[in-house]
């Protein structure tokens, strides 16, 4: 029979990985961190429950009257804001055979915890309000509200885990700081908890003591403390003795018995049990595009709340904000991670919201120099995460405006995109994936003329199609791989690169990537002729003056050839 491996031995077998990307804080590493189980200081306990600290005190009559519900932390002690890894796994304990029937539920970041808004205030004065927990590490910003740092993962187990003798309700529990920096939320690591679940005691509990105790000595089948933190420094309970670990005794009615305090250790083998969970759902939708049926995934950048796709700058802060949205072609499409690279026309610089809302509110990395975000985002039945339904925003970019743009149209795009697979849902490392570029408009920018040509949408692991839109959302794209048509020697239409007949903005895209990469772009002689319209000189000389020429046509600024 299998094993179940809780989520801290997964978290130990991948901490070598993240702590090669990872930044390190200077400075000498902590003597000591602590771990420290006890009621959540946010939430409003019920009648008939009392938070004494260590000990929560339930009434005998709040257990007769029917369920008690008890909403606990784990709570982080640390001076400084340096770990890699949090990896930890607790347990109900108890002599008392009716521990078997109390039950843990945890609550992901994308979860809502409180029925109602609760208002929450940062170290730096940030008020804001949520239904969300707010977690130990994190920020806040207008537009994507408040985020949790780093990555956090749970193994539930409701009837214990036999590798470590628990046979009541046991949780695992796996945070990373996903290769990025973090500082605390609040003036101090355990103002705000690591993570909420709620304690369910039922109707009936017999009066006693049960516990909520942290697996301190236990061993995982891989050899490591399965009450783990890493920075530069581990600290443990088993081997280093430099991690406090702080339990929680629940005490029913009157009379209390001595509660069993600590979990006996067994080592496992390597093998594990996946619980399997039957996840549906419904993604949600794009503006209206290329063909892009043999596409697993589709990434979307044309904005569905303007009349012509395009996006603008906000007047108030004086950036444009572009979301990119994520359509998977059916309900099987759930990523188990993300690397996605960026790239925009005219030389605006990129920031990023660290949280993915279309992937359960996921914190992502942000890598800056490159212009791209990545994650990894499993869930704790081995599955990937569903997009969600509700919103499938996957990344909120801010677009900083450089000084002396010119007024017209620029592309953004995804330049190179690798999605990881559900691996359980079917072959291959990755979604093939397609994408639509997005048109930020400076200036008064007016939609151009549309056609509708064929789009190439298919691609292989960790090369992206581009398919090109237009303004009014009717699409037009040309192939990235195909050459323009078109008989050498004619008469020029100025501005039509890829010879169709109209001068619109795929003649522009083409250009561009043919400027960028002639070996991979063809254009046609005919094609050559006509993007040649800045200072003609018979396609024999093709600029970004050319592309800024035809951008500026099509919005009416100057008419084709430009000479100068």
């Amino acid at each position: 029979m299998k094993k179940l491996v809780s989520a801290a031995t997964s978290l130990v077998m991948a901490a070598t990985m993240v702590g090669a990307v990872a930044p390190v804080v200077a400075g000498a590493a902590d003597a000591k961190k602590g771990l420290t189980i006890q009621a959540y200081k946010d939430a409003t306990l019920a009648d008939g429950v009392t938070d004494n600290g260590s000990t929560i005190e339930v009434s005998a009559d709040a257990v007769k009257a029917g369920d008690v519900t008890i909403p606990v932390g784990v709570y982080l002690t640390s001076e400084t804001p340096d770990l890699l890894t949090i990896g930890y796994t607790l347990t109900v304990n108890s002599d008392n055979a009716a521990a078997k029937n109390i039950t843990l539920k945890e609550y992901t970041a994308a979860e809502d915890f409180f029925a109602e808004n609760k208002n929450f205030t940062g170290a730096d004065g940030t008020s804001f309000d949520t239904k969300k927990v707010v977690a130990f590490a994190g920020s806040y910003s207008k537009r994507a509200g408040y985020t949790a740092a780093g990555a956090t993962t749970y193994t539930p187990a409701p009837n214990g885990v036999p590798d470590y003798n628990t046979t009541n309700a046991t949780l695992g529990v796996a945070w990373t700081n996903n290769g990025s920096s973090y500082t605390w939320f609040g003036a101090k690591s355990d103002d705000f908890p690591i993570q909420v679940f709620d304690v369910t005691l039922p109707k009936g509990t017999p009066e006693g003591e049960y516990e909520l105790s942290f697996l301190a000595d236990a061993i995982s089948p891989y050899g490591h403390p399965v009450c783990l933190l890493e920075s530069t420094t581990k600290y443990d309970a088993v081997e280093n003795k430099n991690l406090d670990l702080n339990n929680l005794t629940i005490k029913v009615g009157d009379s209390a018995e001595p509660p069993k305090t600590t979990a006996t250790t067994a080592k496992g083998d390597s093998s594990t049990t996946t619980v399997t969970t039957a996840t549906t759902a419904t993604t949600g939708s794009t503006s209206s595009g290329p063909d892009v049926s043999d596409a697993e995934v589709v990434l979307d950048f044309i904005n569905p709340d303007s009349e012509d796709g395009y996006w603008r700058v906000d007047p108030d802060d004086g950036v444009v904000y572009v979301d990119m949205h994520i359509t998977g072609k059916d309900d099987t499409v759930k990523p188990t991670g993300f690397t996605i690279e960026f790239t925009a026309e005219g030389g605006f610089a990129f920031s990023f919201e660290k949280v993915s809302p279309a992937l359960a509110g996921v914190s992502m990395s942000v890598n800056g120099p490159d212009q791209a975000i990545s994650c990894g985002c499993p869930q704790p039945d081995g599955h990937g995460t569903p997009i969600s339904a509700d919103d499938n925003v996957m990344a909120m970019i801010t677009l900083e405006v450089p000084d002396g743009i010119k007024d017209g149209l620029y592309e953004i795009t995804a330049s190179k995109v690798y999605i990881s697979r559900d691996e359980k849902a079917g072959q291959g490392p990755t979604y093939s994936t397609a994408v639509r570029p997005g048109y930020i408009a400076i200036g008064d920018v007016e939609p151009p003329k549309t056609t509708t040509s064929s789009a190439t949408t298919a691609t292989t692991a960790g090369t992206t199609t581009t398919a090109a839109t237009t303004a009014s959302s009717a699409t037009t794209a040309s192939s990235a791989t195909t050459a323009s048509t078109g008989e050498q020697g004619g008469t020029p239409l100025y501005g039509d690169t890829n010879c169709d007949g109209v001068v619109k903005i795929n003649d522009v895209v083409l250009l561009n990537k043919y400027l960028n990469d002639n070996k991979s772009y063809a254009i046609t002689a005919q094609g050559k002729l006509n993007a040649d319209c800045y200072n003609p000189k018979n396609g024999d000389e093709l600029t970004s003056e050319d592309s800024d020429a035809i951008i500026q046509s099509i919005v009416h600024l100057v008419e084709l050839p430009v000479k100068k």
